[in-house]
């Protein structure tokens, strides 16, 4: 929760697989750990999922709902 803009996720395990559901609006970059297909400007009930490969996060897939 909250509308802080994201930059970093937390580093994990590799292979593992995060989903970020959002209640609000906030934009995550894709900059620092994280490699997306662009900026992603969410809002309440989008999600954005992630998968750790050792060094980034990466996306797999993005719902604007």
């Amino acid at each position: 929760t909250g509308t802080t803009t994201i930059n970093n996720v937390q580093v994990s395990r590799v292979g593992r697989i995060i989903t970020l559901l959002f209640t609000d609006s906030v934009t995550v970059n894709d900059t620092g750990n994280l490699k997306l297909a662009g900026a992603f400007s969410a809002t309440a009930d989008d999600t954005l999922t992630l998968v750790y490969d050792g060094s980034y996060w990466l996306e797999i897939s993005r719902s604007a709902n």
